[in-house]
């Protein structure tokens, strides 16, 4: 996705201790596991592997601060008025600075590394930048986007009374555009701290949340600005359909937050906007505080049978960081398996213990289940506030209807799509489960095989069956290698080339700076960041970042307005028309394990596909061409459509051309074998059908809970998702049972997924025709149709609509009908 990637989370879901609602069966399950040397720690646990990465952290904070409240003071309110005089010192912030790249070493606070200066900069910054204005008699300054706000308010006004002429594109977009892109240059920035750094930084952070969530919403329902678009989207208002959308993407956004309301509507949708918020807040708190506690112990070596060995040996390395004592004459353990990404995560497909594997996998299921952490109450009251959000917004109830009006499909269109999508997933999973049975069988496998059987047996049969030794693998998927194959597939599809820039700085000695640079014109087209390698502090998981747009804007405050002073706004025009297009700048992130000693860097296969699904994210950002800053790069592009281009760039690395391109042994840089590369491809796609259904599944319940289900009916949401489940999965495939939405975080956290968990598969399948263009045509036309991708989907951004960009690269428009998506996915 734009901000981070991760694998659905069908089966990633992670572990509760609190096994609440489910403790007759769970008895069962851990007597025998107690006989073992197995022991659960009852302490809360539990939470999902989080789409936004932003979120997770702010929500770890958040559960810190509830048990160590101390910590509150390092940053406080207090410092707001001290760190807002840094602009009159004897430096300039480096957060506010126009220098491009940043200079990281400055904001991570020079030479002395002080967390204290950094947080003091943030501070600054927001304050600086969204600071409220005056109220009354009351002093102070607005900030400078606030009063650049205020400045073209007054200017619209008193345009409209002078001589009743409706403002211009540019009278209008031009400010706003210069007010966001300037603001989230500093936001992104900040944001980039918020993954690396300390409690320290990121109190900073959430001290002035609320300064910047305030101007946000004043941003959004400010009323001049929005009667202003309202008229240039009215019939002859505008000519260009660049402009005609952007103006619609500006009156979409401001719609969806109650602009043009009455005010006592407004008001109360501002209240049920702070409602929802808390609620996501404590419904992704809870999920936190589940997990937090919890630990299962392991003490007999015997029971570890299956697990990796690097997963045994974090597991025997969690348990000495907790102080896990070993008993009797076992000294080799004990082992403490925790949802850490890198242990209890494992157990499920790998655990020869069957007692194991379904300890953790109920565990699983009842997540936030019960007690003061039970979700079930927090995810009926979320459905039941957006109902009432919907009501207010004129879609009489219908969520789902209020988000489809800013998406590519309509609610119709993707119901239809994902049911013909679940027909095909279905037969292709029911082969896979009877094949997974009779392998199960064959090997005296306690029969029928339940839920917690079926992941560990179909890994099982792929080893046997596809001989490919993952770990083995690793040894051909040097890091390096991957890169510059991942760069000479670029250079051939797009005419772009990547060269190291060891002059900028960056947040971490191992993060990569590389210049892209045009081939054609050999001019620098945009900064990329890659930080590849996990560390302390860093949130799991892939995501892409941009922090400063390819747009022509000022990277510093509107001399119109800086002082508060007001001036006519053609005075403002000539200063926003003078703007230079600023050069783009983007991160691409993942956690992938660190070099070892000697500074080899090997990767898993999935993390090879990660890495190119950000880069098509981060390509999107450094090609756009587009003048309309609000639509460059990943702007203005419908939620729905927003994976196509990273999903599309991630298919690349699975080409048989480009994937052998860099699958090099580290050592003597023999290429894998062609026979192994087509193993390595049925491996990944054994097991597809089981975990497509499951997601589709997913999907067509979250359209399902906010379309028709009604919250003062018989009916709850767990009996939706165990009716669709029971009606779309195949035989064998049973309902896993206990309470699934509770750790649904996708749609209930706060993700904006809600009613658009399918836009997944909307995406893939544009990505899927796009591609397969590619794979259909000979090598002769590889880079025609390279640069044409390029100066489409990459250059337009959110410009033009991607039915628009679709239809001119395809030269047809695109189907709804789910069969590019069965093609490539062999269904």
């Amino acid at each position: 996705m734009r901000f981070r990637f991760l694998a659905f989370t069908a089966a990633l879901i992670l572990l509760s201790g609190a096994l609440g609602g489910n403790a007759t069966s769970n008895t069962k399950v851990l007597q025998p596991l107690q006989q073992h040397g197995c022991s659960l720690q009852y302490q809360p646990g539990g939470m999902t592997v989080s789409l936004s990465p932003a979120m997770q952290k702010r929500c770890q904070r958040r559960f810190r601060r509830k048990q160590l409240s101390a910590r509150r003071a390092a940053v406080g309110i207090a410092s707001l008025s001290a760190a807002a005089e840094l602009s009159a010192g004897s430096s300039v912030n480096p957060l506010l600075s126009s220098e491009t790249p940043p200079n990281w070493d400055q904001i991570m606070g020079g030479v002395s590394k002080s967390e204290t200066d950094t947080a003091m900069y943030i501070v600054n910054a927001i304050t600086q930048l969204a600071a409220p204005a005056p109220i009354g008699n009351s002093s102070g300054t607005p900030g400078e986007e606030v009063a650049s706000l205020l400045g073209l308010e007054l200017a619209l006004r008193n345009s409209s009374s002078s001589n009743g002429t409706l403002a211009s594109f540019s009278a209008v977009v031009l400010p706003l555009t210069q007010i966001r892109l300037r603001l989230d240059s500093v936001y992104q920035q900040i944001n980039q701290l918020e993954y690396l750094t300390s409690e320290v930084v990121g109190d900073a952070i959430d001290t002035t949340s609320p300064m910047q969530t305030a101007f946000e919403q004043r941003l959004l329902q400010s009323n001049d600005t929005y009667v202003a678009l309202l008229n240039l989207s009215r019939p002859g208002g505008l000519n260009r359909t660049e402009e005609m959308r952007v103006v619609r993407g500006l009156l979409q956004a401001m719609q969806a937050a109650g602009a043009g309301q009455p005010s006592n509507r407004l008001a109360r949708l501002n209240d049920i906007e702070r409602r929802l918020t808390a609620l996501q807040n404590q419904f992704m708190d809870n999920l936190q505080a589940s997990q937090e506690g919890f630990g299962l112990v392991v003490r007999n070596e015997a029971v570890l049978g299956g697990l990796p060995a690097s997963v045994v040996a974090a597991a025997r390395q969690n348990a000495l960081d907790a102080n896990v004592t070993a008993t009797g004459s076992n000294r080799s353990g004990p082992w403490l398996f925790k949802f850490d990404g890198a242990t209890a995560d494992f157990v499920v497909p790998f655990a020869d213990n069957r007692q194991l594997r379904q300890a953790v996998f109920n565990a699983t299921l009842n997540l936030a289940s019960s007690g003061a952490l039970d979700n079930s109450p927090v995810v009926s009251q979320i459905l039941a506030w957006r109902q009432t959000k919907a009501s207010l917004l004129g879609f009489r109830g219908n969520y789902a209807q209020f988000k489809f009006a800013r998406m590519m499909a309509t609610l119709s269109q993707a119901n239809a799509t994902l049911y013909n999508f679940a027909a095909a997933a279905k037969r292709k999973a029911q082969v896979e489960i009877d094949l997974i049975t009779q392998f199960a069988a064959d090997k005296n496998a306690t029969l029928p095989l339940e839920p917690w059987d079926v992941k560990y047996w179909r890994e099982r049969y792929k080893l046997d069956t596809f001989k490919v030794d993952q770990a083995a693998l690793r040894e051909y998927l040097m890091v390096d290698n991957v890169l510059n194959g991942m760069f000479q597939m670029a250079s051939k599809l797009y005419g772009v080339t990547f060269v190291r820039n060891t002059d900028a700085t960056a947040w971490d000695a191992e993060v990569l700076v590389y210049n892209v640079t045009d081939n054609a014109s050999n001019g620098t087209l945009g900064i990329m960041y890659f930080d590849l390698y996990t560390r302390d502090g860093k949130d799991s998981g892939g995501f892409t970042m941009g922090i400063i747009d390819g747009a022509r804007f000022w990277r510093a405050a509107n001399p119109a307005y800086v002082a508060g002073t007001k001036s006519p706004i053609r005075d403002s025009n000539a200063w926003l028309t003078a703007a230079q297009r600023q050069l783009p700048v983007v991160t691409l992130a993942l956690n992938q394990a660190n070099p070892d000693q000697n500074g080899l860097a090997l990767m898993w296969l999935d993390d090879v596909g990660y890495l190119f699904h950000e880069f098509g994210h981060g390509l999107h950002h450094i090609l756009t061409t587009t003048p309309y800053g609000l639509a460059c790069g990943e702007r203005n592009i419908e939620f729905d459509a927003a994976e196509t281009v990273s999903m599309f760039q991630e298919k690349w690395a699975w080409d048989k051309s480009t994937f052998l391109s860099f699958a090099r042994h580290y050592k003597t840089g023999e290429q894998l074998s062609e026979d192994t590369y087509n193993n390595v491809m049925q491996m990944r796609r054994f097991g597809q059908g089981i975990y497509l259904i499951e997601d589709i599944i997913k999907a067509v319940v979250d359209l399902k809970l906010h379309s028709s289900w009604v919250s003062s009916g018989t009916e709850t949401p767990d009996d939706i998702y165990d009716k669709t489940y029971r009606e779309l999965a195949p035989d064998g495939l049973t309902p896993p049972g206990g309470k699934p939405l509770n750790s649904f975080d996708h749609i209930f956290g706060g993700f904006d997924y809600e009613s658009a968990y399918y836009s997944y598969w909307w995406s893939d399948m544009m990505s899927c025709d796009l591609f397969l263009k590619f794979q259909n045509n000979d090598e002769s036309a590889l880079g025609s149709n390279g640069r044409l991708f390029r100066n489409t989907f990459y250059a337009q951004g959110g410009a033009l609509s991607p039915t628009t960009l679709f239809r001119q690269f395809m030269g047809r428009s695109y189907t709804t009908d789910a069969a590019s998506l069965i093609q490539y996915y062999d269904l």
